[in-house]
């Protein structure tokens, strides 16, 4: 990209490629792919909305949203400062924006399972939301070290023990929930995290989360656990569950925090416990099949 090219960028994107070259996630083999796509993205104000901020597809255009009064109420509401939560937001989008779009994660999904059916509907969104609890861990992660790179704050996201609890939005019997604690130190996506990073130890052998970053700028971290678990028994039958399971679970926790509308049958506080803990089951076999080899 030209120096001329960049400076017509927004500032909040010529901001973002800044903070990425500072923290060494721009290099040689990713940053044509990043600067082609953020060349075309725009930044678009919106207002009302559920959430912070959103990024679609639009044509050749991507389009990033961002609702500065959701973030404002949510600012108010965690006492943090305004500034520093949109800055978050948009670098959380803008992620998205330069690395693997929806719809090349749903190509991708759908043709690595096509030999895969779902007889029994017990993952109705593997190929739209399979691969959700790793895009929006990425996402969020990376920019809270790009905000604590911004503010020069190593410190400015501590880590703090937590607990999501599942129960059908208040909805079901008094008693009828599901629980797990975890201890993360994202403002979002904190109780899918865990998940994310078993994940990554189940395809790299340990957390690479450098190398995930890598892989997913350069669209093929589908590929390469892909290619990964093909090399092991029953293993493609493995990572279909795995990301069957992780899509309902994320579904399940976009609805419990009210980012889901219609109630799906398989959104309950049973089905939320046996994803979990089929998850967890699966990829911990892997990891422990690794080291046994």
């Amino acid at each position: 990209m030209k120096k001329e090219e960049f400076d017509k960028l927004k500032p909040e994107i010529q901001e973002y490629i800044q903070y990425l070259l500072n923290i060494g996630l721009i290099n040689t083999s990713n940053k044509e792919k990043i600067l082609d796509k953020l060349s075309r993205t725009k930044i678009k104000p919106v207002t009302n909305e559920s959430f912070g901020g959103e990024t679609k597809h639009s044509g050749n255009d991507i389009i990033v949203s961002i609702c500065e009064d959701r973030i404002a109420l949510e600012s108010k509401e965690f006492g943090r400062d305004f500034q520093q939560s949109l800055d978050e937001n948009i670098f959380h989008e803008l992620t998205h924006a330069s690395s693997i779009l929806d719809d090349e994660i749903e190509q991708k999904l759908t043709t690595t399972f096509s030999n895969f059916t779902d007889e029994n509907n017990a993952f109705p969104f593997v190929n739209t939301h399979g691969y959700t609890i790793i895009n929006e861990y990425i996402a969020q992660s990376i920019a809270q070290r790009l905000v604590a790179e911004k503010y020069k704050d190593p410190n400015l996201f501590p880590n703090r023990h937590c607990k999501f609890t599942f129960n059908e939005n208040g909805y079901a019997p008094e008693g009828s929930s599901f629980s797990y604690e975890y201890d993360s130190s994202l403002n979002f996506y904190g109780e899918i995290e865990e998940f994310a990073l078993k994940f990554v130890e189940s395809v790299y052998e340990k957390r690479d989360i450098e190398r995930l970053y890598f892989n997913h700028f350069n669209g093929n971290f589908i590929d390469v656990a892909s290619d990964e678990f093909r090399k092991r028994k029953n293993g493609m039958e493995n990572l279909y569950q795995m990301f069957g399971y992780m899509s309902n679970i994320i579904a399940s926790v976009y609805y419990q925090q009210g980012y889901l509308n219609a109630r799906y049958p398989f959104l309950s506080v049973e089905n939320f416990k046996n994803s979990v803990n089929g998850f967890n089951r699966i990829a911990d076999m892997e990891i422990n099949r690794q080291f046994s080899l």
